[in-house]
């Protein structure tokens, strides 16, 4: 195989894996953000000390988004994101697809 033929199937991996980490990251981090919002509106009908402590869950599920993001895509390495990064991230997630 030619240096050429392995570069380029190499960058083509790496950009299936990084459209698969991008589409996994939009789905989880919906089914997450439509939780919070579930919350949010059960917490206008509940009393206060009930109220807070959904604030806090939402404030929890804010942050596992925010990390998702950091985890997946993130902001301090220039470019792609690199394979080690992401496999960490998708190995749970992609478990019951691949078994």
């Amino acid at each position: 195989m030619h240096v050429y033929e392995v570069s380029a199937r190499s960058d083509a991996v790496f950009a299936e894996r990084e459209r698969i980490a991008s589409i996994l990251c939009d789905t989880v981090i919906r089914q997450i953000y439509a939780a919070g919002l579930q919350l949010q509106s059960m917490a206008e009908s509940v009393d206060d000390d009930t109220r807070h402590g959904i604030g806090r869950v939402i404030g929890d599920l804010d942050m596992a988004i925010h990390d998702l993001r950091c985890s997946i895509f993130p902001a301090a390495v220039p470019g792609p994101v690199p394979v080690p990064v992401i496999v960490p991230v998708l190995r749970p997630l992609l478990r019951p697809v691949l078994v």
